[in-house]
């Protein structure tokens, strides 16, 4: 695809910042409440041992810290720039991290494990990426990957964080609705907070989220997206003969489609595997689909 438009600014500001002042306003009802209405803090758990490792951050401030830092497995692949940039904001080990890795013009952001137990992409993508990527990639595309999204969903398996909120259902979009699984306010979970100022600060040109679905494996997309679906399909199709895309799937309240795609109007791809893929499988389409969309 095309690199990305110099004209185009990430229009999201007054977005992101009305879902924080709704937070706000919530968290303030919630202390006017009394304190019987405080739930205590979840015991902190291990994270998983595959799990990246968060860049130092500053926990007072409401913002993604970049940080460099080498990496040997990097530097061995020609086909990579000679450093791997991990992305971390942690007031609390909830928060997500990521690499950042290429210098090209053309953006991509790719979410994995968004719903903790749907986990067919796990962080060995990276591995297969760097084995597969093909010359001068690095010089075309710059690409951030968060491999697990909902660290507290992956550790339980469960759809949701550890409060219980979808975080897919929980962004500043235009049809989001107020309730026990989206969250109270828009961006009221850290999780998505992450992604949205990641989303604000890196301003990608596609953003790709890895889902399943038991009527998987398939391409949905939202907003200007239609040929990129369709390249990422017919080159994950050379890994299986299923894949196919499937317009207007869904779009729920609250969503980063919903948000992203439909209300900013950045082309959003929501990969959904077939639920319970190998991770061999689902890396090979996935590196597969990401090359086909460097290369349209």
């Amino acid at each position: 695809m095309s690199p990305r438009n110099p004209e185009r600014r990430f229009p999201t500001n007054h977005r992101v910042h009305a879902g924080l002042l709704m937070l706000s306003v919530s968290l303030l009802l919630s202390a006017c409440a009394g304190p019987d209405s405080v739930r205590e803090p979840a015991a902190a758990t291990p994270e998983p041992a595959w799990a990246p490792v968060v860049a130092e951050s500053d926990a007072s401030k409401d913002v993604l810290i970049v940080v460099e830092a080498e990496d040997a497995k990097v530097e061995e692949r020609a086909s990579l720039p000679a450093r791997i940039v991990d992305v971390g904001w942690r007031p609390d080990p909830v928060i997500p991290s990521a690499v950042r890795f290429g210098s090209g013009d053309l953006r991509l952001l790719l979410l994995g494990v968004i719903h903790g137990n749907e986990d067919e992409l796990d962080p060995s993508f990276l591995d297969a990426w760097l084995r597969e990527a093909p010359l001068g990639a690095s010089d075309i595309a710059e690409i951030a990957y968060v491999p697990v999204v909902n660290p507290s969903g992956a550790r339980h398996g469960s759809r949701y964080n550890s409060r219980g909120v979808d975080v897919n259902r929980n962004f500043p979009a235009s049809n989001f609705r107020p309730s026990v699984r989206n969250g109270r306010a828009p961006l009221s979970e850290p999780e998505s907070r992450a992604i949205a100022r990641l989303i604000e600060s890196f301003d990608p040109d596609v953003i790709v989220a890895f889902h399943s679905t038991r009527s998987g494996p398939f391409v949905n997309f939202d907003g200007p997206a239609e040929t990129e679906a369709i390249a990422f399909a017919e080159a994950a199709q050379r890994t299986d003969a299923r894949w196919r895309v499937v317009p207007n799937y869904t779009n729920p309240p609250g969503s980063l489609g919903s948000w992203a795609g439909l209300d900013i109007g950045i082309p959003v791809l929501t990969i959904e595997f077939d639920r319970g893929q190998d991770h061999e499988s689902a890396a090979a389409a996935a590196v597969a689909g990401i090359i086909a969309l460097i290369r349209e």
